[in-house]
């Protein structure tokens, strides 16, 4: 018995990594060794997942005034979409365990620093601002897939658990982007 849960577990290992099983079916548990690490408290979380929603704008906002690629514009406008939807749920789930929201948060010194570097990127704009957008997924899938897993607030940790397939399915439109480029 013990053997035949092992080669199925292998066997769905394999799977994963051959991009048969969906990154949208993984749970937050089945994140990997990168994705390690205590959640932060609640209010790291929430000043974080502000952060980067706010970045994510910031930057697709830019790309729609600076690209001519389709798939690049696209992109941007479901970063606009959903990286305000998720903004607009955690707000929600503070509300509804009766934290107060707190005002946004201002963007991070590295976030600053990527913003500067992709205004002038000049005709590097659409390497540049995917590049940055797989490397801020990246952190955001960190972050909420932490607190999904083992954040204070239930409500809160339902929100990331629900953001988590979102920021997944956006790392690997942009990774799919990125590999086009090349």
């Amino acid at each position: 018995m013990l053997r035949i849960l092992t080669l199925g577990v292998a066997a769905a290992l394999a799977l994963s990594s051959a991009g048969v099983v969906s990154a949208q079916a993984m749970r937050p548990d089945m994140a990997g060794p990168s994705m390690g690490g205590p959640a932060l408290s609640t209010p790291d979380y929430v000043a974080t997942a502000a952060r980067s929603d706010m970045f994510e704008i910031a930057e697709a906002r830019m790309a729609l005034h600076r690209t001519s690629n389709p798939h690049v514009r696209d992109f941007a406008q479901m970063m606009i979409r959903d990286h305000s939807k998720s903004t607009a749920m955690i707000k929600a789930a503070l509300t509804e365990t009766g934290r107060p929201v707190p005002p946004p948060p201002g963007l991070g010194a590295d976030q600053q620093e990527m913003i500067a570097t992709l205004r002038g990127s000049g005709p590097n704009f659409d390497r540049v601002y995917i590049d940055q957008q797989v490397q801020a997924h990246m952190k955001a899938l960190e972050v909420h897939a932490g607190y999904a897993r083992g954040g204070q607030n239930l409500a809160l940790q339902r929100t990331a658990n629900r953001i988590v397939p979102v920021v997944r399915r956006h790392l690997a439109m942009a990774r799919d982007i990125r590999g086009h480029m090349s």
